[in-house]
């Protein structure tokens, strides 16, 4: 029996990649941006899970109500409402409320690259005011380089797009990423951070 010896393992490997291969890909040449979507397009870019907390006083018809400024999630939301009458009574109420966009896109961004990584969004859109034969013009936008970097794409609606962008420095950059299909538009404004390295801390021990 030989206590050190070659053993083949016979397992499957995996890999997982945020740039789709074998795909088309769009390229960055790393020209002048164009600034984001453009004049007059409203960017989101506040993704809060939690809307906020209101309180107040019914009237004398018994009802209150509240003016409440959404976050830019595209989602459906939970409405929770408490209502007390002193130490007697109380109640409680839940409702759904629905967030949607004619034309609505999807980017998918890491918030952390390493200086070795190439920089890629995987971005589809859709909406309720589409249909999967439209096509999608997509801009991305990094800013926070030296210069605007910028790619474009088109794909149909509904189809998962990759954008691919040159290598970068260490440094703090936002991506902001635009779709338009005839009269519609919708723009995501993303921050991603790029590190020398992903090595939180060291350990270093000596044993005697």
């Amino acid at each position: 029996y030989d206590l050190y010896r070659d053993v083949f393992h016979d397992f499957p490997a995996v890999s997982a990649s945020y740039v789709q291969h074998g795909v088309n890909v769009y390229y960055g040449e790393g020209g002048k941006g164009g600034g984001g979507g453009g004049e007059g397009l409203t960017i989101r870019e506040n993704f809060k899970d939690t809307i906020d907390l209101y309180t107040g006083s019914t009237g004398a018809d018994g009802t209150a109500s509240f003016q409440v400024e959404m976050p830019d999630n595209l989602t459906q939301w939970r409405l929770t409402a408490l209502a007390v009458d002193g130490d007697t009574y109380w109640g409680q109420s839940r409702s759904s409320l629905c967030t949607t966009l004619p034309l609505r896109i999807d980017p998918i961004l890491s918030t952390t690259f390493l200086t070795g990584d190439t920089i890629a969004c995987t971005v589809r859109g859709f909406g309720t005011a589409i249909d999967t034969q439209d096509r999608v013009e997509y801009t991305a936008v990094i800013e926070g380089y030296e210069e605007e970097l910028e790619v474009t794409a088109e794909a149909a609606a509904g189809e998962t797009t990759p954008l691919v962008f040159q290598k970068l420095p260490a440094g703090s950059y936002s991506m902001t990423v635009t779709a338009r299909c005839g009269e519609y538009s919708d723009s995501v404004r993303l921050p991603f951070e790029v590190q020398e390295s992903a090595l939180l801390f060291r350990i270093h021990q000596t044993l005697d």
